[in-house]
């Protein structure tokens, strides 16, 4: 949806988005009109849309300048949610535990690993393991613990610290670690939210940052996270720390989390289909 906005704008139209029109339709996201304008300010964020792509690769630890933070809030505009950054040395290293303990659970725990091996289903569809951050050994890994009987093994007999140790390592390797948050938590926010991101993400790709979503941590605060009885103490515990570090940027209900870095580009990435093929300005 942000993209035909932007797109609209690059083209001299102002985008309308109307969500949800049709009263207890969800699958009926949004319909958007457009209205002919001048002089309207694009930002260029159009021209980024079929370079916007998912670097997972370590940063360099070197903080985000104040200029790169105010060009990424600059963006920002919905009244109803916020965007914020962890940028001291310490908060990014404590929630870089949490986030490596978080990966190791979901990779360990049968039902957070189906969904995980499901999404790496798709996301490997254009983006090849090997150059995605992991390097030789840890895509091994990966291969090896795609298998659930590995999985539930490690699960079993309380293993897989690498797994913890290599992302945390990497979210300790950011710049900041952004977050959109927001009063309420329903479908029209959470799109409102991916808007907001991708709005956030197409000026970091201007800026040459690079943007890494991270949402298992986020899915250790949902009440239906499938952790086996044996570790509630401990997710339990996981979920305190991770709610003191939102707490102490005043964030309430986090609906996204993303890494932001200084990084190497990425080798290979995932075919996008350009904007003007699907929005085209009619005469």
């Amino acid at each position: 949806i942000e993209n035909a906005v932007q797109q609209a704008a690059k083209l001299g139209y102002q985008a309308g988005v109307d969500l949800f029109p049709v009263k207890g339709n969800n699958q009926f996201v949004a319909t958007i009109t457009f209205s002919k304008i001048v002089n309207i300010n694009t930002q260029g964020l159009a021209d980024m849309i079929a370079g916007r792509h998912t670097n997972r690769n370590a940063g360099d630890s070197k903080p985000l300048g104040e200029s790169e933070l105010s060009y990424l809030t600059g963006v920002f505009s919905e009244p109803d949610l916020s965007l914020g950054f962890i940028t001291d040395r310490n908060g990014i290293v404590k929630f870089a535990e949490i986030a490596g303990e978080a990966e190791r659970l979901r990779l360990t725990t049968g039902g957070l690993h189906i969904e995980y091996q499901h999404m790496l289903k798709h996301m490997n569809d254009g983006d090849q393991p090997g150059v995605q951050g992991w390097g030789p050994a840890m895509s091994l890994a990966m291969d090896v613990i795609s298998d659930p009987r590995v999985s539930d093994l490690l699960g079993r007999w309380d293993l897989g610290s690498g797994f913890s140790k290599h992302f945390r390592e990497l979210v300790s390797s950011s710049g900041a670690i952004g977050f959109i948050s927001g009063d309420e938590v329903s479908i029209r926010t959470a799109v409102k939210a991916g808007m907001a991101a991708e709005r956030v993400w197409l000026q970091a790709t201007q800026l040459g940052l690079a943007i890494h979503p991270i949402s298992m941590p986020l899915a250790l605060l949902r009440a239906d996270c499938a952790v086996p009885a044996e570790k509630k103490s401990y997710l339990s515990s996981l979920c305190q720390q991770l709610s003191l570090i939102f707490s102490g940027v005043e964030a309430t209900n986090v609906l996204f989390l993303f890494r932001v870095s200084h990084a190497g580009a990425v080798h290979a990435r995932s075919p996008r289909r350009p904007p003007d093929k699907d929005l085209i300005k009619l005469e």
